[in-house]
């Protein structure tokens, strides 16, 4: 990394932009490749663009963003070493956060402040640029604002090098606090592994749900699939499909997908779901035990 190359990027728009613009400091290319993560592009469903993820848990809690009703989720958000506009800021306006006008200390003056060296790049003197994995533009009462959620294995932060990740979590949590955010650290321990199963294997195409989510079949569908209370999942939802005019088995399974994603079926995703299986009922108990997004 050389200073020239990191005002290339930022001339080319990387680490910012909202909503459909936003382009992440870090992107999934072949030359970024990992040989211990999995990474994904991939479109969040009714996000409107691909994320690039870095790694199968920062896919699975971008998705469990998405379905918990975040506005926006920005992936790679950087914190620079010089001061910088607040994560906040759209020069569009949509969703004003309070003070997301300000300019924000940047990492130098947060990690000084922290006693924490701020890294650097191997081999040169440039301080390195911070990201948060996810960011979250959420509904906070009548307004708005940004959630950081730093997606971290276990084993990492407790492991060999533990103390500095968590370090650089201190850094992050830290630029929250200035940001106005909520800050909350995600784990492979936060949330069941089933329920991140499930949501990755029925998480809906984005324009199946933009086609289908206001439309009397699918509220047909789910009303169908709750009153039958018994069988396997295939054949309720077979059922329900052709309660709702629809005899396509693919498109009865997008129906059941999007149904899922907007929390319409009482199907409770932290057991086994599957089509010969029977279902597990309460997930409307669970969604209301969810973890929610904090505020």
């Amino acid at each position: 990394m050389t200073a020239e190359k990191l005002r290339k990027l930022i001339r080319l728009g990387f680490g910012q932009g909202r909503f459909q613009q936003y382009q992440p400091w870090l992107r999934v290319r072949r030359s970024f490749s990992s040989p211990v993560s999995k990474q994904h592009v991939f479109q969040i469903p009714g996000q409107g663009r691909h994320a690039h993820l870095l790694s199968g848990l920062e896919h699975s809690f971008a998705l469990l963003a998405g379905y918990l009703g975040a506005i926006e989720v920005r992936e790679q958000v950087p914190v620079h070493p010089e001061p910088a506009r607040h994560p906040g800021f759209d020069s569009q306006g949509r969703y004003p956060i309070r003070g997301s006008d300000a300019i924000l200390p940047g990492l130098h003056d947060i990690a000084k402040d922290a006693g924490i060296d701020p890294g650097r790049y191997p081999g040169t003197a440039l301080t390195f640029v911070m990201t948060t994995d996810l960011v979250l533009l959420v509904k906070d009462g009548v307004q708005h604002k940004l959630v950081y959620w730093p997606v971290k294995p276990s084993a990492d932060l407790w492991g060999p090098g533990g103390v500095r990740r968590r370090e650089r979590l201190e850094l992050e949590r830290r630029h929250a606090a200035l940001s106005g955010a909520a800050f909350e650290l995600m784990t492979d321990e936060t949330v069941s592994s089933e329920f991140l199963f499930n949501l990755r294997a029925h998480k809906p195409f984005s324009e199946d749900l933009e086609r289908l989510k206001t439309t009397e079949t699918l509220q047909r569908f789910a009303e169908r699939f709750n009153d039958s209370r018994g069988g396997k999942l295939g054949e309720v939802w077979r059922a329900a499909g052709a309660f709702a005019g629809i005899h396509a088995l693919d498109e009865q399974r997008r129906l059941f997908d999007v149904a899922v994603w907007l929390g319409l079926l009482d199907v409770h995703l932290s057991k086994p779901l599957g089509p010969h299986l029977p279902i597990w009922w309460g997930g409307w108990e669970q969604r209301s035990k969810r973890p929610a997004i904090p505020s």
